[in-house]
């Protein structure tokens, strides 16, 4: 009979530090770091990580290892990328791409058989994009409507009914060999658009309109990246869709201006709500015929909006437009208003004399007064307990700093995405106070970029410039901001949680009344101009 060994002290030492240093290995792997890179040509292009945007290429952030290799074990499970990446790419002037940047899911199952969860593998360290100008490949007669060159007359809002009916007559059943998919009428020479899928490895369709008619129809172009198609069907005059207006260009402008003179005025403005709110100021001035538009109108080409060293958004463009201009309209002519934003505590001056600013930081600052609150309150929130001039009071200290994180976050050229004010607030009840996790909301601002210490940078910006707040606390608020936390901290109140959250910024700018903009400088200087 063999004999057996007995093991002693140095077989378990051998075994144990086997064991540890296979697990340090893994672990080492969980813990470790690594690199995602993502750039584009050209560069400068926005990044969206699942509906984020996260910055601006050329973009390198650290993440996992476990990200690239997987998991070894349990530990490391929770450092693992359970979720797809999908990343969207968009430059001002070319195609936007899109892309997932992750393969799986794979399932992690232990030795023992245990399913520990899904978990997914990134599919390079380095993705690079060339994006394609956004240019008209084809060219069809498909027809548009173009914007006028007097007043705008807004078209009355139609019902579901007269959508569902005016849309229905354009809308095609395509067929082929393949299979089947829906596509519409863009112009009443039969051009139709259909998805990419729907089109392809075939070179002619049947069109089956809603009344049952059938047509035969010609694919003429497929693009497997936008996936859409473009098919022509046999015949005319067919009832189709309109498509939305084209942008106006800087020479449009100049053009209307040097053909109409005065004849036409403009106003250009950053957003929907400001178009509303100005339509109705002019209306009640008795300015009916001023037109005002949203700068989303208008192609302001970015590399105008960078050389200004301006942001690419509403505002950059708006400024842009005014510089764009400024020789080349009277100021009675056309009229480019923007938020101040930070520029009154930074000092900023704009050499443009078509450009005005806010009185304040945004156009809801109007309404942080008294008399605009208490409108507000017996309208959407009668009965609220508490009165305007506490209210303001109360949630002045957040919103103040959370205007000097935004301006950190601009100054310190992050391009981070803000994050909604009042998910970092909470109500105490027995204090009657806000309290603000302002550490929590600068760590979720910089969270995509944590080797940068991005934290310590914002909190000191933040203590550097807190000196330089205005008594008057309109300057320093941003509008967004302001709409959303007020309307969340009524919400906190008994008898007033079923408020919606949009009610309050729906209604904010509505409760101004025009008679008390007389004495802001900013409505005395535009109806001087379209007056004049």
């Amino acid at each position: 009979m063999a004999l057996k060994r007995k093991p002693n002290v140095t077989d378990s030492l051998l075994r144990l530090s086997l064991f540890l240093a296979i697990h340090v290995s893994l672990l080492s792997t969980c813990f470790a770091k690594d690199y995602l890179t993502i750039t584009s040509d050209p560069p400068g292009a926005s990044i969206e990580i699942n509906g984020r945007v996260v910055g601006k290429t050329p973009y390198k952030v650290e993440v996992p290892k476990a990200y690239y290799h997987g998991c070894g074990n349990v530990f490391c499970l929770k450092h693992a990328l359970v979720d797809q990446l999908h990343a969207r790419i968009m430059l001002d002037g070319f195609l936007p791409k899109d892309q997932d940047l992750a393969r799986g899911p794979y399932k992690w199952i232990a030795f023992n058989g245990t399913y520990h969860g899904d978990y997914f593998l990134l599919q390079a360290d380095t993705f690079n994009f060339t994006l394609e100008k956004a240019s008209t490949t084809f060219t069809g007669s498909v027809q548009a409507t173009l914007a006028g060159t007097g007043s705008a007359t807004m078209r009355p809002a139609l019902s579901s009914e007269e959508i569902f009916g005016r849309a229905n007559s354009a809308v095609l059943l395509l067929s082929g060999a393949e299979g089947h998919g829906s596509g519409f009428l863009v112009s009443d020479t039969g051009i139709a658009v259909t998805n990419a899928h729907v089109a392809k490895g075939q070179s002619n369709l049947t069109a089956t309109t809603g009344n049952g008619q059938t047509f035969n129809a010609k694919v003429e172009y497929i693009d497997p990246n936008l996936d859409i198609a473009f098919v022509r069907v046999e015949g005319s005059n067919f009832p189709h869709l309109t498509l939305a207006e084209p942008l106006r260009t800087i020479d449009d402008i100049v053009a209307l201006h040097e053909l109409e003179g005065k004849e036409v005025q403009e106003v250009f403005v950053e957003g929907l709500s400001d178009k509303h709110f100005f339509e109705h100021f002019l209306i009640e001035s008795g300015l009916p015929d001023v037109a005002v538009y949203e700068i989303a109108t208008v192609e302001v080409p970015t590399g105008e909006v960078l050389k200004r060293a301006l942001e690419d958004g509403n505002k950059g463009r708006v400024v842009t437009l005014a510089c764009l201009l400024d020789d080349e309209v009277e100021v009675n002519e056309v009229v480019c208003i923007a938020d101040a934003d930070f520029d009154y505590l930074k000092g900023t001056i704009y050499d443009c004399s078509l450009l005005l600013l806010s009185d304040y930081s945004a156009l809801e600052m109007y309404a942080f007064n008294e008399r605009a609150l208490a409108k507000l309150f017996r309208l959407v929130a009668n009965g609220f307990p508490k009165r305007p001039d506490i209210v303001m009071t109360q949630i002045r200290a957040p919103l103040e700093t959370a205007f000097l994180i935004r301006m950190a976050n601009q100054d310190l050229g992050l391009g981070c995405a803000v994050p909604d004010l009042h998910d970092f607030c909470a109500y105490n009840s027995k204090k009657d106070n806000i309290e603000f996790r302002e550490k929590d909301y600068i760590a979720t601002l910089v969270r995509l970029r944590p080797k940068e210490k991005l934290q310590d940078k914002v909190k000191s910006f933040v203590l550097e410039q807190r000196p330089s707040l205005k008594h008057d606390a309109r300057y320093q608020i941003h509008g967004h901001d302001f709409s959303l936390l007020l309307g969340w901290f009524i919400r906190q109140h008994h008898g007033f949680k079923a408020i919606h959250p949009t009610t309050i910024s729906a209604s904010l700018t509505a409760c101004i009344e025009c008679t008390w903009l007389t004495d802001e400088n900013l409505f005395v200087e535009l109806l001087k101009r379209l007056k004049s």
